[in-house]
C-alpha cells in the first residue's frame, strides 16, 4: 500500500485510484479525455499534495540556493518565483523545481514528489557552513492546482485578494474559503491557472468541496500528463534525469551561467563549447499509432532516438509525443516511430504542440 495524502478518502469515493511515486493517487474521475477538455474550455482542480515542498531560511538562504540551482534565486524580488534545476557536478540534471522567495531570507522550493526524499538529502548535505536551514514540510500542508482560462474567475469568488494582479510566476497570501495560502500563478498544463499552498491540513476537505462548488472539475493524474505533453514540458524520470543536461532538454532558459559558481556549471559551460549530445525533440504521428515511452525513432531506416513521453492529444487530434534524438532535426521533418514493432509515419513537432496566451506572458514555455 503506498502513502496517501490528506483527501485520500474523498478522492477515493469518486475516481479511479493508482500508484505514482509511491502514493495512492486519483488517475481520473469522469474520464481522462473528458479532464483534459474540461481543463483547455473550463477550469479543473488537481489535488497536488503528493509533491515536495521545502522551506529553506537563515541568512544565508540564497546562497545556498544560488549554489544548488542553475538560477540566480539571490536576485528574486518578494514573492517573485523561478524555475530552476539541481544538476550534478556532471550538469546531469537531479531535479526540477520553482523556488518562490517569500521572506528576505527565506524560500520555498517545489519540486517532484518522485524525488522528495533525495531533494531533502541532496539539500541538507550541502548545508555546511551556510547560514541556512532546509526543512520538508509537504506532509503538513496542501496544495491544490487550479487550471484553466476559466480558473481566476473561478477562483475570485471564493478568495479576498485580487487575482488578476498575480502575474505570471509571482505570488502573494491569500485567503481562500476564509483559509490562509500561498497563491502562484505557474502552472504544468500550458492553461493559466493558480497553485495554492495551505498551511492547515484540517481545512482539507471544506475547501475541496468549497472549489468544486465554485464550478471546479476535480481532474487526475492521468489529464495531467496528457495536458503537460501537450504543452511539451518535461517529467523527471521521463525527459529528466541524471544523464541528461539542461543543454540537451532545451533548458538553459533557467541556467545562469552569469551568477557565481554552481553544481554543474563548469560541465555544462564545456557542452555549450563542444556543442550538444542530443536533442529533445516533438513528434506528431501522420498516421494511427500513439508513441509511447520506449518506443524508437528512424529517419531513413536508422535508429536515431527514442520516445520518453508519448499519448493521444484529445486537443489536437493525434497521437503525440517527446524523445531525443542524437541529431538536430527541424520541425516537419518526416521520421518514423516504431509502434509495437511496426514503423508508423509521423513528424518532428515544434513545442509545445498547443500553446494558449497566458496571463501576463504570451507563452508556456517558460515553465
Amino acid at each position: 500500500m503506498g502513502k496517501r495524502t490528506p483527501l485520500y478518502f474523498i478522492h477515493a469515493e469518486a475516481a479511479r485510484m493508482g500508484e505514482f511515486a509511491g502514493f495512492e493517487l486519483p488517475i481520473w474521475y469522469e474520464g481522462i479525455v473528458h479532464e483534459v477538455l474540461n481543463t483547455r474550455k473550463g477550469a479543473s482542480i488537481f489535488d497536488v499534495s503528493h509533491m515536495g515542498r521545502f522551506l529553506i531560511e537563515g541568512t544565508e538562504s540564497a546562497s545556498l540556493l544560488d549554489r544548488m540551482t542553475t538560477a540566480r534565486i539571490s536576485g528574486l524580488g518578494l514573492n517573485q518565483g523561478k524555475y530552476c534545476l539541481l544538476c550534478n557536478e556532471r550538469g546531469g540534471i537531479l531535479e526540477d523545481a520553482i523556488v518562490f522567495r517569500v521572506g528576505e531570507n527565506r524560500f520555498i522550493l517545489v519540486g517532484n514528489a518522485s524525488r522528495r526524499k533525495f531533494d531533502l538529502e541532496w539539500l541538507t548535505s550541502h548545508v555546511g557552513k551556510f547560514d541556512a536551514s532546509v526543512k520538508d514540510f509537504s506532509d503538513s500542508s496542501l496544495m491544490f492546482a487550479l487550471q484553466g482560462p476559466e480558473s481566476q474567475e473561478r477562483l475570485q469568488r471564493a478568495c479576498g485578494e485580487d487575482l488578476s494582479k498575480i502575474r505570471r510566476f509571482r505570488g502573494e497570501w491569500a485567503k481562500i474559503l476564509g483559509e490562509e495560502a500561498f497563491v502562484t500563478r505557474t502552472g504544468y498544463t500550458g492553461e493559466d491557472g493558480f497553485e495554492a499552498i495551505f498551511f492547515s491540513l484540517d481545512c482539507a476537505e471544506r475547501v475541496w468541496k468549497g472549489l468544486l462548488g465554485e464550478g471546479f472539475k476535480p481532474a487526475g493524474l492521468g489529464a495531467r500528463d496528457v495536458l503537460r505533453i501537450e504543452a511539451g514540458l518535461p517529467l523527471y524520470g521521463k525527459e529528466l534525469n541524471e544523464s541528461v543536461t539542461p543543454i540537451d532538454a532545451g533548458l538553459f532558459f533557467a541556467v545562469s551561467m552569469e551568477k557565481g559558481d554552481f553544481i554543474g556549471k563548469e560541465a555544462i559551460g564545456e557542452i555549450l563549447r563542444e556543442g550538444r549530445r542530443k536533442f529533445l525533440v516533438g513528434i506528431r504521428m501522420e498516421e494511427g499509432g500513439v508513441p509511447r515511452e520506449g518506443y524508437p525513432l528512424f529517419l531513413n531506416g536508422d535508429r536515431i532516438g527514442e520516445i520518453t513521453s508519448g499519448t493521444f492529444s484529445p486537443t489536437i487530434g493525434a497521437g503525440i509525443g517527446l524523445g531525443y534524438t542524437s541529431m538536430r532535426l527541424e520541425p516537419g521533418c518526416a521520421i518514423s516511430v516504431g509502434v509495437r514493432g511496426v514503423l508508423k509515419a509521423c513528424r518532428i513537432s515544434g513545442i509545445p504542440f498547443y500553446e494558449p496566451k497566458l496571463h501576463g506572458t504570451g507563452t508556456s514555455r517558460q515553465l
